[in-house]
């Protein structure tokens, strides 16, 4: 085993020099036959073959992927015999070291010879570039295997219900996201500032056996509403997100950044001396939260905002969808909720228990919703009850407050739906979870919430919109904090990947 053969950039562009080479790139996930038989066939176009892997952070294949990490896909590729080198790519695609080496063949798999079956379009980029650099892209045309397919079926067992044909489920999912492109939708509830504060444990202090730690950096992010907006920013027209308080300066500052980047998204803040939830929690060495602390107003729950609602009683009728966050921190005054139940087409809701308001923020506060998001915890909350099933339990609660279609999330059991149609007839859906491996589980619900809330307005079959929200909560727990938002080509290329 060679693992020599894995250069940097540096060493690699050197040991090209005046050479006649090949660049292969992908993945390679799970090495098959149909790899082995590709390496082949690109060497013989030139001197040497240089294999390019795309490093863990940029692979996007789906929930859990990849399944073998960047230094043992490497080094595995690197005991080939006819691999010359290996380079670990930081970019989402190929382009960068293609402009960097110039090879003479860019050799890519047969599939790829139809470039417009590529979801990402990538490969029109690629092509550009080493055509560029005076090079030529060429495609292999031998035995295809699908590294996703045998993952699936034999490494992470995979086993979506309720599919019978996969590519008219793929097709339904794909029908399903370009519905609910039109949409325009208002988001109502509380910004929540997430700020993250890493540390370094030290040694107990010499006279107090107590932890001591030293603080490294801290980093902000904006959760609740706000979040839910970014991760549905690619997926509809129009979203406005109204909401109230004293913002803070660099608060203000980061949602001015970011109007930039999110130009579908208008927030409308209704200034107010409501002071916006903060919750800080401290991540140790091992990336792992170890406590939390609350900031926030003392008089918060009697927030009452007469302009925000007179604005929003005149203006909810012209929403496709409104999604309410309600977290239990004040923002939802009994006026609010009223005026939000009555004015609006369609209405879907969270109502969240949380450490700061557990037992006196339930979901049957509200008589009347088209759908609702929950989380197992919350929905034995409120029902008043744990010895019943999942099944029985939701119809009782879509019972008590008159609601179509209920989702309860179950972290890394998967998401349950129960749905009724126009006659009434009341039907479960269940979808296994995707990634079982969390970085992060902060504002997964809340992504779940709302691509839920657009299926479901289109009439989406609850299966499409279980299998759907379910990609898009896995997705997020790989993501630290509110770091980035969810791309609607990541959930395209899941559903892609999951489905062979």
């Amino acid at each position: 085993m060679s693992i020599s053969k894995i250069v940097p950039l540096k060493v690699l562009k050197n040991k090209l020099k005046g050479k006649k080479f090949s660049l292969v790139h992908g993945v390679f996930d799970l090495l098959h036959i149909g790899h082995i038989r590709h390496f082949e066939e690109a060497k013989k176009f030139s001197d040497l073959l240089v294999v390019s892997i795309t490093a863990d952070k940029y692979v996007n294949k789906g929930p859990s992927k990849p399944v073998f990490k960047q230094e043992l896909r490497s080094e595995f590729i690197s005991s080939l015999t006819n691999v010359d080198y290996v380079y670990i790519n930081y970019s989402t695609t190929a382009v960068e070291i293609i402009n960097e080496i110039k090879p003479n063949f860019y050799v890519k798999g047969v599939d790829y010879k139809n470039l417009k079956k590529d979801l990402s379009k990538n490969i029109y980029k690629e092509k550009s570039a080493t055509e560029k650099n005076g090079g030529k892209i060429v495609f292999s045309d031998n035995i295809q295997f699908s590294s996703s397919s045998l993952i699936n079926e034999n490494l992470l067992k995979y086993n979506p219900i309720g599919i019978k044909d996969k590519k008219i489920f793929k097709n339904g999912c794909f029908e399903a996201l370009k519905k609910i492109e039109n949409l325009n939708i208002a988001l109502i509830g509380e910004m929540i500032i997430d700020k993250y504060t890493f540390f370094n444990d030290l040694e107990k202090p010499s006279k107090e056996m107590i932890p001591a730690v030293e603080e490294k950096y801290s980093k902000i992010f904006l959760g609740g509403t706000y979040a839910i907006a970014k991760n549905l920013s690619e997926f509809c027209r129009k979203i406005d997100l109204y909401v109230s308080g004293k913002i803070p300066k660099d608060v203000e500052k980061l949602i001015n950044k970011e109007k930039k980047i999110f130009k579908n998204i208008n927030t409308k803040i209704f200034k107010n001396d409501y002071h916006l939830i903060e919750k800080n929690r401290f991540i140790g060495n091992n990336g792992n939260k170890v406590f939390e602390i609350y900031k926030k107003n003392s008089k918060i729950n009697k927030l009452y905002d007469e302009k925000l609602n007179k604005f929003l009683q005149k203006k909810l009728k012209n929403y496709d969808v409104v999604i309410l966050g309600d977290y239990g921190h004040g923002f939802v005054s009994s006026a609010l909720k009223n005026i939000i139940t009555k004015k609006s087409k369609y209405l879907s809701i969270n109502a969240q228990t949380n450490a700061d308001n557990r037992g006196f923020n339930l979901i049957t506060k509200y008589k009347k919703s088209d759908c609702v998001t929950i989380d197992l915890p919350e929905l034995m909350l409120a029902v008043a009850t744990r010895d019943k099933s999942i099944s029985e339990m939701s119809e009782e609660l879509m019972k008590n407050i008159k609601c179509k279609n209920l989702i309860i999330t179950k972290g890394k059991n998967g998401i349950h739906i129960t749905s009724k149609n126009q006659k009434k007839n009341i039907t479960h859906y269940f979808q296994p979870a995707f990634n079982t491996k969390p970085v992060d589980t902060i504002g997964a619900g809340d992504v779940v919430l709302g691509i839920a809330s657009l299926l479901f307005k289109r009439k989406t079959d609850p299966d499409i919109v279980a299998f759907i929200s379910n990609i898009l909560g896995a997705l997020y727990i790989k993501i630290p904090g509110h770091e980035k938002n969810i791309s609607k080509l990541e959930v395209m290329k899941s559903i892609e990947h999951l489905l062979k």
